[in-house]
Order: C-alpha cells, then structure tokens, then sequence
C-alpha cells in the first residue's frame, strides 16, 4: 500500500515539475523530505504522549492509525517505549536496538501473566526509516543526517537545468527527482536509510551526485542557475 502512495506522490511531482518550470526540482524534493520528517515527529510526539501514564494500551486514534498501517504503529509504540531514556544519542545498532525492545516485550508478556518460556521474541525491523534514523542514533544524529540530506538535495547538479524546457537535462532531473522523492516516501513504512538494506540509499546519493562533470565542462551554476559559459 504504502509503495503505491510512493509511486502516486512521485509521478504527480514530477507532473508537477514538467508544468511549472518555475519550480525547481531541488525544493520539490526538500519540501517533500520536510513533510515526511514532520510526519514522523507527529507519530513520535503522539506515542510520547500517550505513554506518559505509563499505559501502553492503544488509544481509539492510536487503534485506528495502527490498522491504517498494517500494525506498524504498534512496532513504533514498542520501540519508543524500550528506548524512552535513550533519545539523546539511541540503542547504536540494529542488533542492540531489536534485543532491548525484545527485552522490554518480554517483561510486558511476563508481567502480563505469561511465562518466560512461552515469549516468542520479534524479528520486525521498525518499518520507518525516518524514526529508525532516531531509535539508533539519536536526535543529534537525526538532525545531522537531516541536515546532510538537505545540503547534498541543494548541491546535486543532478537535479538543476539550464533555462531551455525541452532540454533533455531538464526532463533527466525530474526523473531524478522523482526517484528521490518516491525513496523518501517509501522510508515512512520501510528502513531503507538504515538498517541491513543499504544499497538502495546509496544509489540515491549517487544520483544526486549525477552529472557534477557540468561545472566542470564549463557549465556555469552561478545563483543556482546553470547556464553554458562563452568564451
């Protein structure tokens, strides 16, 4: 479900981008990073919310964004509730991070009447890249990761194009751009900045890193406008 909203969000940006030139493919991308990261910190801010009497319990609206996502608001719970005292710098790792929310579940199943030899630990990574970012690493490293992000989208060459509509530069950065964007759309339901499936996250930094080679075939990028250079 979630890779078909991807899919759905990328081609009407790049709708978008073809309709409007005035509306650069870099922004389109940035502003739709800000809104998945705004998401995010919404999901976060509702869990920490609902945790601060200590019931763990589902709330109506927690219930109904829980089926909205296929049960992942539950895995987000579990998470937020075993790492609540490690939001300054996270768990470290997928393994310690998967071990210490196994060993937060298992004290609720014992505490819940169950027996210790009857607790099935959890496999399920955290299903949202965004909030995967922050159990491991922490707020800092979410904010530097963040901030990383962002500069690489306003320095990526890949992603910029001279003044002529029809240009095939032009139309190669709006592909690019919506590859990038379904990518950060994905993260909302799957791990893919981080975690044990890395080599998606790679191709996308390479294509932003697509065509620097204009600058220095004598494309000029002055003001954010690339331009051909005379002689």
């Amino acid at each position: 479900r979630n890779s078909n909203v991807a899919i759905f969000v990328a081609l009407v940006s790049m709708v978008l981008l073809f309709a409007v030139k005035r509306l650069k493919p870099h922004v389109l991308v940035t502003i739709c990073l800000i809104c998945c990261v705004c998401v995010t910190a919404g999901i976060y801010g509702l869990i920490q919310y609902n945790l601060q009497d200590g019931d763990t319990t589902l709330s109506v609206t927690e219930s109904q964004i829980n089926a909205m996502t296929t049960g992942r608001y539950q895995i987000w719970q579990d998470a937020v509730a075993s790492h609540a005292d490690q939001w300054a710098f996270g768990a470290g790792s997928y393994e310690r991070e998967i071990d210490e929310r196994n060993a937060y579940l298992e004290e609720r199943f014992v505490a819940a009447g169950g027996s210790e030899g009857q607790f099935v630990p959890t496999t399920l990574h955290l299903h949202n890249g965004y909030l995967s970012v922050m159990i491991y690493g922490g707020i800092f490293s979410t904010a530097l990761f963040i901030f990383i992000i962002v500069d690489k989208l306003f320095g990526a060459k890949s992603l910029r194009y001279g003044e002529d509509i029809y240009k095939f530069e032009r139309i190669e950065a709006i592909v690019i751009a919506g590859m990038i964007i379904y990518f950060l759309m994905i993260n909302l339901a799957e791990p893919h900045f981080i975690g044990k499936r890395h080599l998606d996250f790679l191709l996308i930094m390479v294509a932003m890193a697509w065509n620097k080679y204009k600058t220095e075939e004598g494309i000029d990028d002055t003001d954010g406008k690339l331009s051909h250079k005379t002689e």
